[in-house]
């Protein structure tokens, strides 16, 4: 009698426990980076599924805060999404209707939409919000306040060849020359170890005048998870030899996962496209 009991204790005791373990882990909200284009910044936002919460506590003396809001896109169409917003008293339901962003996507290559913002203003003994995706798709959010401080960090890149043997050609920018590389059909192909941030810098050697604009496509373990297109002026750049002028260099952010991936880039027109890589292990995770 005294063995049973102790086993409905232990089996009580250990149940408790898993639950409890579920539900931290469900608290735990998921780190989505974007990357702009444009701006060639990276931004963290958290990543709620329908019907998850995301809670945080504000410091006291905080009289007001900005949710910022994004939808992961399933397609390149309009959409709609909603939230609820809850601090102190108040409960509200944030809805807003979103396009697809033109420079913004995730790092994975995931198509987000544009932004939209929620201003809230503090109440005294208002500490904790809650953000309930009431909606049907992954919602992204980010939450500012005056207390945060707008700051740029400088993210640390090194230089990396491709795997395999691929034409390099030097470009001079100013006074310094770089090695870009020219890829053949089979595209620049690297085996990497994740989780790791890759920079793509892309130029077009311009042999006509009137186009400007090209495109290329990356590929993770053979498959194809991100397209861009790029539209960009001259530079007083030109290969070492003079031979021809070149667009300025555009950036690009691809995430590597974790594990050991193969990562492939081609061009897809023109075949004019030249390429210079950076590795950093060190961006995911940090502010």
């Amino acid at each position: 009698m005294k063995n049973r009991l102790r086993y409905r204790i232990a089996f009580l005791i250990c149940f408790v426990v898993l639950i409890t373990v579920m539900v931290r882990a469900n608290q735990k909200n998921r780190i989505y980076y974007l990357f702009n284009n444009n701006t060639g910044k990276l931004y963290r936002y958290y990543q709620l599924k329908p019907s998850e919460k995301y809670t945080t506590n504000i410091s006291p003396g905080v009289d007001s805060l900005i949710v910022y809001s994004r939808l992961i896109l399933k397609a390149d169409i309009p959409d709609e999404y909603s939230y609820q917003f809850s601090a102190g008293k108040i409960n509200e339901t944030v809805k807003r209707s979103v396009k697809s962003s033109v420079f913004t996507r995730g790092v994975s290559g995931a198509k987000v939409s544009a932004w939209n913002s929620y201003k809230y203003f503090m109440v005294a003994g208002d500490s904790k919000i809650m953000i309930t995706n009431s909606g049907v798709n992954d919602l992204l959010i980010k939450i500012n306040t005056p207390e945060k401080i707008s700051y740029s960090r400088k993210t640390e890149y090194i230089s990396y060849p491709p795997d395999n043997d691929v034409a390099m050609v030097q470009v001079k920018i100013k006074d310094d020359f770089y090695t870009y590389y020219k890829p053949d059909e089979n595209g620049i192909s690297m085996e990497l170890e994740g989780p790791l941030l890759m920079k793509v810098v892309s130029r077009l050697i311009v042999n006509e005048v009137e186009d400007i604009s090209y495109s290329w496509s990356a590929f993770l373990d053979g498959v194809e998870f991100l397209t861009v297109a790029e539209s960009s002026p001259y530079s007083t750049s030109t290969l070492a030899d003079s031979s021809s002028a070149v667009t300025r260099g555009k950036s690009n952010i691809i995430q590597v996962p974790d594990g050991v991936h193969t990562l492939q880039i081609k061009d897809i027109e023109p075949d004019e496209i030249i390429y210079r890589l950076y590795l950093n292990k060190t961006a995911i995770g940090n502010e």
